[in-house]
């Protein structure tokens, strides 16, 4: 950790994004100046580098020692997310977004080895759960298990795309198993509003992360209870 010169405060902006992260963010150890040819704007800290793109008015922060995760101030919300995205992606989300302790929530940070329990209590619900891969090649392994109804499960990218999905029919366990680059996903559990939900019987979202050939295979694709989709 660069130790802070005496006398160097942060730009307005920045110093509005300090006063959130704190320690986080760190102190300055230079003044914020424009980058060449451009008007954006950056100051090194202790901790990282605080940037501001002048297109788009975000301003960010990126932590050392390999700039991937981001804080940034959004109509006054703290977000937060892994990727090699200056601005937000889709899949940020607030900084204090909880973990998936608590099977009343309907958004929360899924990590390994978790199980949530979660429900569906309206015709089109959608439950989300991110996951944060700091990898350059994770395989994330989820399961969506003891479905009461015909649920499906989705994984979506920093653009908002879908990279994969899982879609059996009835109550089929679905199964993602992917190979992912560094970055903030998130999955999402839904039922079509022309099916049947089940309000008052929870389904099960088990994660597992690793290297490649580290993960737990999940149950057989010949299973005929398992519903199981790998894709490269």
């Amino acid at each position: 950790m660069a130790d802070a010169p005496a006398g160097l405060s942060f730009g307005l902006d920045f110093a509005v994004l300090q006063a959130q992260l704190g320690p986080i963010m760190g102190e300055s150890i230079e003044s914020e100046h424009s980058l060449p040819d451009t008007c954006d704007t950056v100051q090194l800290t202790t901790t990282g580098l605080a940037y501001l793109i002048c297109e788009t008015g975000e301003v960010g922060f990126a932590a050392g020692p390999d700039g991937l995760h981001h804080w940034a101030l959004e109509d006054g919300l703290l977000l937060e997310w892994i990727g090699p995205e200056l601005n937000p992606p889709a899949t940020a989300g607030p900084a204090t977004l909880p973990g998936c302790g608590d099977e009343a929530l309907t958004y929360c940070r899924i990590a390994d080895g978790m199980l949530a329990t979660g429900y569906l209590r309206d015709a089109g619900a959608t439950n989300g759960y991110q996951v944060m891969l700091t990898g350059a090649s994770t395989r994330l392994v989820a399961s969506l298990t003891d479905l009461p109804a015909d649920y499906d499960l989705y994984l979506v990218d920093g653009t908002g795309g879908i990279v994969v999905q899982s879609v059996q029919e009835g109550t089929t366990s679905e199964i993602i198993d992917q190979a992912l680059p560094t970055g903030t996903y998130m999955l999402y559990v839904h039922v079509d509003p022309a099916r049947e939900f089940d309000a008052e019987t929870p389904y099960h979202l088990t994660l597992s992360l690793g290297a490649p050939n580290q993960v737990e295979a999940p149950p057989s694709e010949n299973d005929p209870a398992v519903g199981y989709l790998v894709t490269p």
